[in-house]
């Protein structure tokens, strides 16, 4: 377990026996030492001593008083009535799975029950595989799909075309379903093929926050069986998102270390399918590219972290920028946490979160927390001891 993960749980540790009805004394190294020894050996082995590790926790448990220079709030926000929950035909709809090496299957939403907490469950069981599906994705009532590959790789096939999770199911790569991949390389996003149709150009988004602009045609006329290059990355750098829309549209970008940016996507030329592009987001060092959509018509987002903290935030609060900007806060972290997506939400939606021990939470946007840019959110979702969110996606309402 690496140091950071071990930190944050101690830290989790010691913030929930403060929430107790215990006295202040008790939180003296002796007394500690006493009733529970091998809490005392891990804070200490983790941050050098106790004192360290108590101030550690009184970071965590104290929000911000005032609001950020930048104009960011803290704290739960005033929310509007609860929605009300409209389950449709969009609910019988699929989602897709896909893990690291590329293999991927399709199951009805409806196998991911709606609970009204982040309690997690056991995913229904699937097929026999080393890895667990590391992503999970929903696209809408659309047969035909179009994938991006980590490699930067495009490519179009049909539903049917992939397998369903079920434990009889086959575990087929996606380099088999579409020629010209490498065996190594494996998808990243998913969305309906019918975009290229409707919108003026293509927005490629990187992990090392690259953006480039391409016209629809680029990729309409050539999309089929066999796959094509969709953007040229740099050494170490790997694709992230490919969005669709006109010549002026905000795109906004998010990141691992709690920023993101919204910008106007004219600002981008637009270049052949085989380009670079140029920077989006000025990234801290460590950081990544974790999250890329379309900001116009959002009214809200969800943040969730990797240890399962939660909010919905106002998507006004971040306002445009230029691009390649350092982009605004979009959550306070706690030690070795880091966001793993942002992502467009209606508070009338549910939103899905598979982990990486094979388990899910389904439950409406509604009951996450409408809070501040710079709040941290809330543990919303119910993660075991090591257990960590891997992916998230926001779905239509199910039935409760």
């Amino acid at each position: 377990m690496s140091d950071e993960r071990t930190r944050g749980e101690v830290v989790r540790e010691l913030v929930g026996w403060a929430r107790l009805p215990c006295p202040l004394e008790d939180f003296a190294g002796g007394q500690v030492l006493a009733g529970s020894p091998s809490l005392h050996a891990r804070a200490v082995a983790a941050f050098g001593s106790w004192e360290l590790a108590l101030a550690a926790a009184l970071l965590e448990v104290c929000a911000p008083a005032d609001e950020l220079a930048d104009g960011g709030s803290a704290g739960r926000l005033e929310d509007a009535p609860r929605p009300e929950r409209v389950v449709t035909s969009a609910a019988e709809h699929p989602v897709y799975l896909f893990t690291e090496d590329g293999t991927g299957w399709w199951a009805p939403l409806t196998s991911f029950l709606t609970r009204p907490t982040g309690a997690l469950y056991e995913v229904p069981a699937g097929p026999g595989i080393e890895q667990w599906p590391r992503a999970v994705r929903y696209v809408g009532d659309d047969p035909s799909v179009a994938l991006l590959t980590r490699l930067g790789m495009v490519g179009t096939m049909l539903q049917q075309q992939l397998r369903s999770w079920s434990p009889d199911s086959m575990h087929v790569p996606v380099h088999r379903h579409l020629s010209g991949l490498p065996e190594d390389d494996g998808f990243v996003e998913l969305w309906p093929r019918r975009l290229f149709r409707y919108d003026a150009r293509v927005y490629a988004v990187t992990v090392d926050g690259q953006v480039k602009a391409s016209s629809c045609d680029e990729y309409s006329k050539r999309l089929s069986g066999e796959a094509v290059e969709a953007v040229l990355l740099r050494e170490g750098d790997s694709a992230l998102a490919l969005l669709t829309g006109p010549e002026r549209v905000e795109l906004m970008l998010a990141s691992s270390l709690g920023k993101a940016i919204v910008f106007d996507a004219s600002e981008l030329r637009t270049q052949g399918r085989k380009a670079q592009g140029v920077r989006g987001i000025s990234l801290d060092e460590g950081a990544r590219v974790v999250s890329a959509f379309r900001r116009d018509g959002v009214e809200q987002v969800l943040l969730v972290t990797r240890q399962g903290y939660a909010k919905r935030m106002l998507a006004d609060e971040f306002r445009a920028q230029g691009r390649g900007g350092g982009g605004l806060q979009t959550c306070r972290l706690g030690p070795g946490d880091e966001v793993r997506a942002l992502v467009p939400v209606h508070p009338a939606d549910d939103v899905l979160l598979l982990s990486d021990d094979g388990r899910y939470a389904r439950m409406p946007v509604w009951d996450v927390p409408l809070m501040g840019r710079a709040a941290r959110g809330e543990r919303v979702f119910e993660l075991g001891a090591s257990e960590v969110v891997q992916s998230v996606v926001a779905v239509p309402p199910g039935p409760m």
